[in-house]
């Protein structure tokens, strides 16, 4: 949030300050919100100094005073400070107790969003869809999603909002119960579960667990909406099933069983794709404005909200079809060739290997448009432990449908088919510099990879030639 104005006011005998003591202050506290960063803190926001493993952001208090915080809350008294000053012991706290706070004054609708694939995406088109439908509605900026980034954003969303849309995400067993206490969601989507993050994790049935830990602090609504994708999504639906906070289960996916089932995703052109939905007993068809399919499996997570909520389903379908996912999440970019043009699709802001597989199919969606080659870019996964053999297997299933494979890192390369050529690169860059010797008229490039592998270089190097 960025409003300068002095929209939000708190009393010096609140609760939250009991363990901390107060300076240069009357009564009560005005504030347009909350910042943690002194550099791009805003008019009459309160700095909250964090502290990390190399700094204190108390030292930074005065210049957040400089750039127009209203008060300060830090962990050491600081005599030169005029400005309004709470000192605390632990300053994350007071985020935190920030934030719960804001969440008890909040009257408005809390969607939570986890998973271990789309959730990003969800949110983005949840936010797209609710302000079509004129609703006011507050959402996570980015990936605001950890434990420093979430209570931040619950702490600072306007209390006039009617829907708020956070993105919940986790790396270890208990963050989320952690973060739903402070959401307290009503309505509580998991997009999917997968094995990403299985470094932290023994089994496929412990990530499981640990995403339905979303449902611990629903409210008295206590709807839980669930894609049915992923290799652990089973088990996760077999604890909504029995959780007491569960009133309403909502499931998604392509399976008859699905309360909301795509029957069918045809290509319309290389923009839009049309998509047959059974919604509860109705059928009804819509168009995506691009031939990824996650879009299209993301967008039923909509419909479950608007059905739960009873919403006008027109400008939600039309906000579907305007929606175009972010840099690094499935953008089409158009690379100008001598004689013609490729089709490169952006996704290298992450990986797993659901993802992967639905970013494969994508891939052939737009070679049965387009009638070129089906070029794969992937680099070596990450952040899988003892499930990384499992993800390199599923992945390599669907090998099979691509005509070339390019590989950052050498990890994929005994799970390529025998009969597919590919090549392996040691770092984006290399990788680039090669493909865009061998680009042709019509051919369609997948870009996948994890955020540590450097994709994203990858796609300024093929759009950007020095």
């Amino acid at each position: 949030m960025r409003n300068n104005n002095l929209i939000f006011t708190i009393a010096t005998d609140n609760p939250i300050f009991n363990d901390s003591t107060l300076f240069n202050i009357k009564k009560n506290i005005n504030f347009s919100g909350i910042s943690i960063d002194s550099r791009t803190i805003q008019s009459n926001e309160i700095f909250i100094a964090l502290k990390g493993s190399n700094f204190n952001g108390s030292d930074y208090a005065q210049q957040a005073i400089e750039n127009g915080a209203s008060a300060v809350i830090i962990d050491k008294k600081n005599p030169e400070i005029t400005t309004p000053m709470i000192v605390t012991n632990n300053c994350f706290t007071m985020l935190q107790n920030f934030a719960q706070y804001h969440r008890q004054l909040n009257k408005g609708k809390f969607i939570a969003v986890t998973g271990s694939f789309g959730k990003t995406t969800t949110k983005n088109m949840l936010k797209e869809s609710l302000a079509a439908s004129n609703i006011k509605v507050y959402a996570t900026k980015d990936n605001l999603n950890n434990h420093i980034g979430l209570p931040l954003t619950i702490a600072n969303n306007p209390l006039d909002t009617k829907y708020s849309v956070i993105e919940t995400a986790m790396s270890s067993a208990g963050e989320i119960d952690s973060k739903s206490k402070l959401v307290k969601p009503d309505i509580a989507i998991i997009t999917g579960v997968g094995i990403t993050h299985g470094e932290n994790f023994k089994t496929a049935d412990d990530i499981a667990c640990t995403k339905a830990e979303v449902f611990n602090h629903l409210s008295e609504e206590g709807i839980a909406i669930i894609g049915e994708f992923g290799y652990s999504i089973k088990k996760t639906i077999e604890i909504a099933k029995l959780h007491p906070k569960v009133k309403k289960l909502i499931t998604y996916g392509f399976a008859m069983h699905n309360d909301i089932q795509i029957i069918s995703l045809k290509p319309v052109d290389i923009n839009n794709m049309l998509v047959r939905v059974r919604l509860f007993n109705k059928e009804i068809s819509y168009q995506t404005a691009t031939l990824n399919e996650s879009i299209a499996m993301n967008s039923l997570a909509l419909l479950a909200v608007a059905e739960a909520q009873n919403l006008n389903l027109e400008p939600i379908l039309f906000a579907i079809h305007k929606f175009q996912p972010t840099i690094g999440r499935g953008t089409l970019f158009i690379k100008k060739l001598p004689n013609g043009i490729a089709n490169i699709i952006d996704e290298s802001y992450n990986t797993g290997p659901e993802s992967i597989v639905n970013g494969i199919k994508t891939l052939c969606n737009m070679a049965a448009v387009k009638k070129g080659r089906k070029i794969l870019v992937i680099s070596n996964l990450s952040e899988f432990g003892q499930f990384e053999s499992t993800a390199y297997s599923m992945i390599g299933e669907y090998i099979n449908n691509v005509d070339l494979v390019y590989l950052v890192g050498k990890k994929f390369k005994k799970y390529i088919p025998k009969n597919i050529v590919h090549k392996i690169f040691n770092n984006a860059e290399d990788m680039a510099n090669g493909l865009a010797n061998i680009i042709q008229n019509n051919d369609n490039i997948l870009i996948k990879g994890a955020r540590i592998m450097q994709l994203d270089k990858a796609i300024d190097i093929l759009l950007n030639p020095s």
